[in-house]
């Protein structure tokens, strides 16, 4: 048999006969193609032929697939899926196709008709780990998946983040899902790495709301979480139970009807747990910054912008950082010059902002950080070696400190001044290095060092904290004993003495107390006590110790405005001091004292379950709402259940999210769209004495209602770029002829109210 090769589009033949008995003609052998893309009469042969297609196996199998009895088909089909996923001639939709229906394989085939368990094997190492798929496309992707998803996340999250994208792929969010299915968020290596903690918190979400769209049992993990909330806010003589985890008690009509209570009636109820949140701050104010608890306020003096709220005026009142509300900050740390602060977000990313000089916020005088695996990396200003990496060289982005590889580091504190960086690592050994002057690193004489040596007199001390002030150093232990060391000026040490000490010492005004926080200003600290007490020693020149004069105090005493307030916390600016309590308060969990006629359905249901329930639901919320971007909003479920998305009914969910979260979320995807370095865009001028004499008649106001406010917007249009409709406040600035009032916002939104009434009253063409 002989191939032949027609040129174009289209083969004719003719058939004849030279009248012999026999005959003859052609045999021809036809193979039914179809083309990949473009339409099929404009593809030859040839080129049919040549471009890989799975067309007729999408159409084939796009319809429910049917349990089938032969095991052998189902694993090629499989495979045959994974190397569809995987051939990068495909288009990106065929790809997406692919995976879904292997998900879907994987779902409903797999653990009925064959014996394994894709979804509870370990990653195999070798192909052979995965009976019936040895060398096969499926154990290569299954392998491989964990590398390509973090590498599509990596790519696609700081555009999501920057707003330019509101939602990741479809291509990512079937990768994921899969790898949801395939339960990798308990397998290596996303179990040991903090990079990895965004799909465990995915991972878990979809888990969580599958559960309550299905009303099946609820993650062991979530269902601790929400206890230990509870407990948090639970009087102690109330009996704890799990009645808030039954789906036959709480169907999604009681779940919904929990949520119109709280948010149609929020003073019936005080839900606060991890503490009051009562703070208490003294001192100088020109030190201002301080944390919430998922929103960040400061005050004080804004030079270089230290208070982060985008100018650089100082302000009197605590000032929300709009640039970070909507980011979940767990932590926040002030430089003890009041120059700069850093803050930690729950995704275990940093912000920073005041102070840029030396490189210390790390987008290009100096920052420590320790990752959540025990590394430690410093940027900023060099000198003296204080950054840890064996020179004096300025470092303008986050730089391991190799010197401590193989330790696991678990605190770090940097001094101001000629700094000194201190840190211990969990084998409970103190490290120091940078400038050595009047004995701050510990080890007896004034000599510095540019890599971090350990300080012997604390070793096995059992040391939990390290703080640093202006040339002087303190440290706590796991048994509530305070050390300090350094320059002893101001009685900054606490010792009764100005003497420098070389050496750590423990502060003997202290000795009978259990200290359980400490915190140093530039030159004075404050300790608390397990008893609730604060302590505080040293310069007092801006009133920073809290007893209401300006003089120096030689020991530690006790600040006498705070006793019985039970302060569990301590935090120091340069020269202010900030207490708070994070013990439980009387009221954290005040329950209503009756359930409103409305809310029916819950009328049988004692009220401190609901209480449970409800804690529930806002911290499923909290989980779920981060992670929206990357789930299927739009996918429908199939007949018989199974959703080719990640959850089987989104729109199910919306009842059971708190306004409060799905706010956040909101807030979150416009913020990250907006242009904040502007308060409005192009200045127009508009005309409203016009608009009135064009319709004294009635009628439109001037030719096609040109001369309305809506028309003479129109017609500047051409002024406006994309970026103004970014902006947060005003697309534009309203200046109104022949009248003398300037635009402070008011103008504008006059503007849009003018514009919208004419579109009503006949003004402008219909």
């Amino acid at each position: 048999m002989t191939e032949l090769r027609i040129v174009g589009d289209e083969l004719k033949w003719k058939f004849t006969s030279d009248g012999s008995v026999n005959g003859w003609g052609w045999r021809f052998t036809v193979f039914p193609i179809m083309p990949a893309a473009a339409p099929k009469d404009l593809l030859s042969d040839r080129s049919v032929l040549l471009r890989p297609s799975i067309d007729l196996v999408t159409c084939l199998l796009e319809f429910r697939l049917e349990s089938s009895t032969d095991k052998k088909i189902l694993p090629r089909l499989a495979s045959a899926l994974a190397a569809c996923a995987q051939l990068s001639s495909l288009a990106a939709c065929q790809r997406v196709w692919a995976l879904q229906r292997l998900r879907k394989l994987i779902a409903t085939e797999f653990e009925g008709n064959l014996d394994i368990d894709v979804r509870s094997d370990a990653i195999p190492e070798s192909p052979t780990s995965f009976p019936g798929f040895s060398g096969s496309a499926l154990s290569a992707l299954i392998k491989g998946l964990p590398d390509a998803l973090q590498r599509q996340y990596e790519y696609e999250d700081p555009i999501v983040r920057g707003g330019k994208h509101l939602l990741h792929s479809p291509f990512f969010k079937v990768l994921v899902a899969l790898a949801g299915d395939l339960q990798l968020d308990v397998k290596p290596p996303c179990t040991d790495a903090h990079r990895w903690l965004w799909f465990r918190r995915y991972c878990l979400a979809s888990r969580v709301a599958k559960a309550l769209e299905k009303r099946d049992r609820l993650p062991a993990n979530f269902c601790e979480e929400v206890m230990k909330k509870i407990t948090d806010i639970s009087i102690s003589e109330e009996e704890m139970s799990r009645d808030h985890q039954n789906h036959n008690l709480f169907k999604r009509e009681q779940d919904e009807q929990i949520l119109l209570w709280m948010n149609r009636r929020p003073d019936d109820w005080t839900l606060s747990w991890g503490g009051s949140g009562t703070i208490y701050g003294w001192g100088h104010n020109h030190r201002g910054g301080g944390p919430g608890a998922t929103e960040v306020y400061a005050t004080g003096y804004g030079a270089s912008g230290r208070l982060g709220i985008g100018i650089t005026d100082s302000v009197a009142t605590p000032t929300m950082l709009e640039s970070i509300q909507h980011v979940h900050i767990k932590k926040v740390a002030v430089n003890s010059g009041g120059k700069h602060a850093l803050a930690l977000s729950g995704e275990g990313e940093v912000y920073s902002w005041g102070e840029g000089e030396d490189g210390k916020l790390g987008h290009g005088n100096r920052t420590a950080a320790i990752t959540s695996s025990g590394e430690l990396y410093s940027w900023g200003k060099g000198r003296y070696g204080r950054l840890g990496h064996g020179d004096s060289d300025d470092q303008l982005r986050p730089k391991l400190v190799d010197a401590l590889k193989g330790h696991r580091v678990i605190d770090v504190a940097c001094g101001s001044g000629d700094a000194q960086t201190v840190c211990i690592t969990d084998d409970d050994n103190v490290w120091s290095w940078g400038d050595g002057d009047y004995g701050k690193l510990g080890r007896g004489g004034s000599d510095g060092c540019k890599v971090p040596q350990k300080v012997d007199a604390l070793a096995n001390n059992g040391v939990i904290k390290v703080e640093c002030g202006s040339q002087f150093s303190i440290a706590l232990t796991k048994s509530g004993h305070v050390y300090t060391w350094g320059k002893g000026d101001y009685h900054r040490l606490g010792h009764g003495s100005d003497d420098h000490v070389r050496r750590p010492r423990k502060v003997a005004a202290l000795q009978d107390k259990k200290v359980i926080c400490v915190a140093t200003g530039s030159l004075h600290c404050v300790a608390c006590t397990s008893k609730g007490e604060v302590y505080a020693w040293g310069d007092n020149d801006e009133g920073q110790l809290g007893d209401g004069t300006t003089n120096a105090i030689q020991r530690p005493r006790v600040v006498a405005s705070l006793q019985d307030k039970k302060i569990t916390n301590v935090a120091c600016g340069s020269a202010h001091t900030v207490a708070w309590s994070t013990s439980k308060p009387i009221h954290a969990g005040r329950l209503p004292s009756k359930i409103p006629m409305e809310y029916n359905l819950l009328k049988d249901i004692p009220i401190h379950v609901i209480r449970n329930r409800l804690v529930l639901l806002h911290h499923f919320s909290e989980l779920f709402c981060p992670s929206i971007p990357m789930f299927d909003l739009h996918e429908k479920p199939e007949s018989g259940g199974y959703s080719m998305g990640t959850l089987a009914g989104i729109d199910a969910l919306r009842g059971l999210l708190v306004s409060s979260g799905k706010e956040a979320a909101f807030r979150k995807v416009v913020q990250a769209t907006m242009v904040r370095d502007r308060q409005h865009g192009p200045v127009i001028e508009l005309n409203r004495i016009q608009v009135k004499r064009s319709r004294s008649k009635g009628g439109l106001a001037g030719p096609d209602g040109t001369k309305s406010v809506f028309g003479q917007t129109c017609a500047k249009l051409m002024q406006f770029g994309s970026d103004n409709l970014l902006l947060p406040h005003r697309v534009w600035k309203v200046k109104f002829i022949g009248e003398s009032v300037d635009d402070c916002g008011g103008g504008y939104s006059e503007s849009i109210a003018e514009m919208c009434d004419e579109l009503q009253n006949g003004s402008t063409p219909s």
